[in-house]
């Protein structure tokens, strides 16, 4: 009886000390490297710093057998990413055909930190985040990000958004167990917002198809104040709101509706996505206003209310230019696209 305690108690002891993961990161053979350099980065630029990269990873380590990289977004966009990003692939030799010697990486963390050293000498100006193939895939399936781990910063100013990113930053670098604590983002994105006349969407070939009309409600949480009583302008704009801005504007079309009436909301966080603004509103005080029809699945257990100003209603189009016409997947997709809007 003694015994058996106390193999229990080592065995609890010897649990205590594992950590949660148990099944080591499996050597996938290859690299999958994420390249950042600076947002606004032409192609022509880019594409200079990734020949660069390729040359220096070729003459310099034996190790590597093949470098290719994907940078951009093709016509058919699955993975869409921005110029001054690119996918970078290494094939290496097993471990037991690397030279060994001094100098020579011993194994595969030494030839990562060694690679990561000779693009920061050869080609500085760029951020990596190493990862492997098949692990990236199942990370950004899970988790929505190629890494194991993210912090996402939301709100209005981007100074201070870049300031508390790089205190995050030092803060992680810091923490023991953590390696590759890099930014995703680095420098301001340009956009460009565009109103398309259909009236001339014909002179450049480009095809267009309304597919419902739609109108802004507002949405919050389940036992919010607002879900309960009749909702003012007043009371609508006392409330906290999320701004949804691909442009990180601080005003919309609701804000103008209520100058007239002498109110102004108070925007309390900026988001790029109308999913990302359900989800803040569902776990806080604050108000999300989004298209009542295109949200319908994302609202689910929360409180829906019509606004209490006057507002458009908005028409969900689908632009396509013809040559896609000739690509069987492009065709049947739009085909589930108006289905899915006719249910």
């Amino acid at each position: 009886m003694t015994a058996a305690l106390a193999i229990l108690v080592g065995a609890l002891l010897l649990l205590s000390r594992m950590g949660s993961e148990f099944i080591p990161t499996l050597d996938e053979g290859s690299y999958d490297v994420m390249v950042y350099r600076k947002s606004g980065m032409s192609l022509e630029k880019s594409l200079g710093m990734e020949e660069q990269n390729e040359k220096t990873l070729r003459r310099d380590f034996p190790e590597i057998t093949d470098v290719y990289a994907r940078i951009g977004t093709s016509e058919i966009a699955s993975d869409p990413m921005a110029a001054s990003e690119n996918d970078l692939y290494i094939s290496y030799k097993p471990e037991s055909q690397w030279p060994r010697g001094p100098g020579q990486p011993k194994n595969k963390a030494d030839l990562t930190r060694m690679i990561k050293d000779a693009l920061d000498r050869q080609v500085p100006g760029q951020e990596f985040d190493f990862s492997q193939p098949i692990q990236t895939r199942f990370n950004e399936m899970l988790e929505g990000v190629r890494s194991q781990l993210s912090v996402k910063i939301f709100g209005q100013d981007f100074n201070e958004l870049e300031d508390l990113a790089e205190k995050i930053q030092k803060v992680l670098k810091s923490t023991p167990g953590a390696r590759e604590v890099n930014l995703e983002t680095n420098g301001r994105t340009p956009s460009l917002q565009m109103d398309l006349r259909r009236d001339q969407l014909v002179r450049y070939n480009l095809r267009a198809q309304a597919l419902f009309r739609d109108r802004f409600i507002g949405v919050v949480r389940k036992r919010h104040p607002l879900s309960q009583g009749k909702i003012t302008p007043a009371r609508y704009a006392a409330c906290g709101h999320i701004l949804v801005s691909r442009q990180a504007l601080d005003k919309g079309p609701i804000d103008q509706a209520l100058e007239p009436l002498g109110l102004q909301r108070q925007i309390v966080t900026i988001v790029g996505g109308f999913a990302t603004a359900l989800a803040l509103a569902r776990s806080s005080d604050l108000i999300a206003t989004v298209p009542d029809r295109h949200t319908r699945a994302l609202r689910a257990g929360m409180h829906s209310f019509p606004l209490p100003v006057s507002m458009p209603e908005i028409t969900v189009s689908l632009l396509w230019h013809p040559r896609l016409d000739a690509d069987p997947a492009h065709r049947w997709l739009r085909g589930c696209v108006r289905d899915s809007c006719k249910a």
